[in-house]
């Protein structure tokens, strides 16, 4: 049992000193808000008088967190043992979400039982780690998966075709005549060109395949469950016609083709360093032949 915590001064001193360091604090009795500072009024929108009119502290909790918050609530006035600092997602009175951390202590005013909050905005913080490992997982220019995830994605593509018995085929891809747009309207139309091309490869598969971005010009499909030659070919075609429409570049319309080497898993390879061996194979004898080409892997 956790013994409540007696304030040996009144709450509003404490709410007082909360508030400088910018820190939220309230305290909750009988499911309600009793006190709060300045602190905790700008974070979620409201007046202190309207803090205490909510008709439950549940309100201030985001929908998702909401059921959390009052078991945790609970428990701690029964006195059970709980971590007394966590994560919660919070709503503010305009609606927006922000993710803050909670010290939560059980304590007792004047023979009253309670629990004394102080909470800290982390939003910021929380969107630069997300923005952190954002960047870790995708390429920075185009937004598409990067090699890391990519990699990820077809391991994790192989142990599942493995135990159901799958298939999946892999579109290797170096667009034809990329360099000249570069040398001639400079790389900032280039960087247009790529962010292009990402977009049109979005729109020739599935949300549940990848589409990655290997470095400079070369790109990489995933499409899962595709269980013959005839449906990687579909999609081959239909790359290569999104890719070869016009594209406006700087005032002009510019033309961008695309080599591509399929292969199909487990028929070229049933491990990632041999089926990215054949396709990347297979591209470079596509390009060979002529450009803007597809070619199966033999």
């Amino acid at each position: 049992m956790t013994a409540p915590l007696k304030l040996p001064f009144p709450p509003e001193i404490l709410l007082d000193a909360q508030s400088r360091a910018d820190i939220g604090l309230f305290i909750i009795e009988e499911g309600r808000v009793v006190f709060t500072n300045e602190a905790m009024c700008r974070l979620f929108g409201y007046t202190m008088e309207e803090m205490k009119a909510l008709p439950s502290y549940l309100e201030l909790a985001h929908p998702v967190d909401r059921e959390r918050v009052a078991q945790n609530h609970q428990r701690r006035l029964k006195g059970e043992q709980l971590p007394n600092r966590y994560d919660i997602a919070i709503i503010t009175k305009s609606g927006a979400r922000r993710e803050v951390e909670i010290t939560a202590s059980p304590i007792s005013t004047d023979g009253r039982p309670g629990v004394l909050v102080v909470m800290v905005d982390n939003t910021e913080r929380k969107r630069a780690e997300a923005r952190v490992q954002y960047l870790a997982l995708h390429d920075a220019l185009t937004g598409l998966a990067n090699r890391v995830l990519f990699f990820d994605r077809l391991n994790s593509a192989i142990v599942a075709a493995r135990r159901k018995e799958g298939a999946f085929s892999l579109l290797y891809l170096d667009l034809d005549d990329f360099k000249p747009i570069n040398d001639t309207f400079g790389h900032e139309a280039g960087d247009l060109a790529l962010r292009s091309v990402a977009e049109r490869l979005r729109d020739c598969v599935r949300e549940s395949d990848t589409v990655a971005r290997l470095g400079g010009d070369e790109f990489i499909l995933l499409v899962n469950d595709t269980l013959d030659e005839a449906a990687a070919i579909t999609v081959a075609e239909k790359t290569i016609a999104t890719l070869t429409r016009p594209l406006p570049i700087d005032g002009c319309t510019q033309l961008i083709g695309c080599s591509i080497g399929i292969v199909l898993y487990p028929r070229h390879g049933e491990d990632a360093d041999s089926l990215m061996r054949h396709a990347d194979a297979a591209m470079y004898n596509a390009k060979r032949l002529g450009k803007n080409r597809y070619l199966l892997s033999q």
